[in-house]
């Protein structure tokens, strides 16, 4: 009822995302370069819609009549990312994005089926490493530049290979799993490879 409320009443926007009961994860926010753009702080008087920059890509209202050939996603993102870079794209060209503190949403997290089952426990971190990794230095580059990425993930690189090596060595299986996805994540994507590492469940 809450979301034919914005249909009706002709609300023009281009997303409009959910709140959290919770405070476990962030459900929307700002990009730090985009902070003085864009942002209204007040919520618009009887909807209850306060002006953000990004909304969290498990829940989204989206209106498709704003996106040529309703084409939203950039599908070299997998697992993370493609919300944030969806919404730096509607703000480019002047869109609206809005969180609803009338809409509510309980977001598990960590939840997917390979996740939940503890014979895929290690392969599931390897994945979400790697990913998290691969696709942060994407956006970087996509967004902002090649070399851009480069400062912003060589110190991570950095980090993560130091601890990949301090847990090979001292036998912790499951953080030295963790740390190898991430440095095989930006590695993959430093030297341009596309997002192809995949979980693969018997």
């Amino acid at each position: 009822s809450n979301l034919k409320k914005y249909i009706d009443e002709n609300i023009e926007f281009d997303i409009i995302g959910p709140v959290y009961r919770s405070n476990d994860y962030a459900s929307h926010g700002y990009f730090d370069d985009l902070k003085n753009n864009n942002v209204e702080t007040n919520i618009f008087n009887n909807q209850n819609l306060i002006k953000t920059h990004w909304i969290v890509g498990c829940t989204m209202f989206i209106n498709l009549n704003k996106f040529e050939n309703k084409k939203l996603f950039d599908e070299n993102f997998f697992l993370f990312f493609e919300e944030f870079d969806l919404c730096r794209r509607v703000l480019k060209k002047g869109g609206k994005i809005y969180a609803s503190n009338k809409l509510y949403v309980k977001h598990l997290g960590h939840k997917g089926s390979a996740v939940v089952d503890p014979k895929y426990e290690k392969e599931s971190k390897f994945l979400r490493s790697w990913h998290w990794m691969w696709s942060s230095f994407y956006y970087y580059e996509k967004n902002f530049s090649y070399f851009y990425a480069i400062k912003c993930m060589y110190g991570k690189f950095l980090r993560s290979l130091i601890k990949m090596i301090y847990y090979r060595i001292f036998y912790d299986s499951e953080k030295f799993t963790m740390y190898y996805g991430r440095v095989c994540g930006i590695w993959n994507r430093f030297i341009g490879k596309k997002s192809w590492y995949r979980l693969k469940i018997s």
